[in-house]
């Protein structure tokens, strides 16, 4: 990939990134859901870290240095224990519930970037830090996608919508 197609992928990628950043933010200062306010926190810290690494990544692509590798760990997520809070404490027509949706599409997008980019670039480590952030962004949507689903069918299973 050239220097110039690498300095454009690196713009939107830090584009999605603070855009995932605002909106994780954003939910976290409006929500009166503690658990939503504890998981939207979470998922933005996730952000700044990943906006803080694309950031670098930028400063040295335009100095013509090499990628780098990434040395963030997304282990602090603790999905398993936000998605029972979140489902108790917020229902699938809120607006918590809305922002989770926007989320997934900025995940999936930040997917489709990322992993298309890992798959055209000539460069070893470039084509490495993207599918590394491929796989962030996938733990990100798995995780989403699982809140999503939790509520939907808590919401379901309280109005009855099941035929047994």
């Amino acid at each position: 990939m050239t220097g110039n197609q690498a300095l454009e992928v690196l713009k939107h990628a830090l584009l999605l990134e603070k855009k995932g950043l605002a909106l994780y933010s954003q939910v976290a200062q409006q929500t009166t859901s503690p658990a939503a306010k504890e998981f939207f926190q979470l998922m933005a810290s996730e952000e700044v870290k990943h906006c803080t690494w694309v950031e670098q990544q930028f400063a040295n692509a335009t100095k013509g240095l090499p990628f780098q590798s990434i040395a963030m760990d997304d282990s602090s997520l603790a999905d398993s224990i936000l998605t029972l809070k979140l489902r108790q404490e917020i229902s699938a027509v809120s607006y918590e519930a809305a922002a989770i949706s926007a989320a997934i599409s900025l995940e999936e997008n930040a997917i489709k970037i990322y992993s298309d980019r890992a798959a055209t670039s000539n460069d070893p480590e470039e084509r490495h830090m993207y599918e590394t952030l491929t796989e962030f962004e996938k733990n990100h949507l798995s995780m989403l996608v699982k809140i999503n689903s939790e509520i939907t069918e808590s919401v379901w299973h309280d109005n009855h919508f099941w035929p047994f």
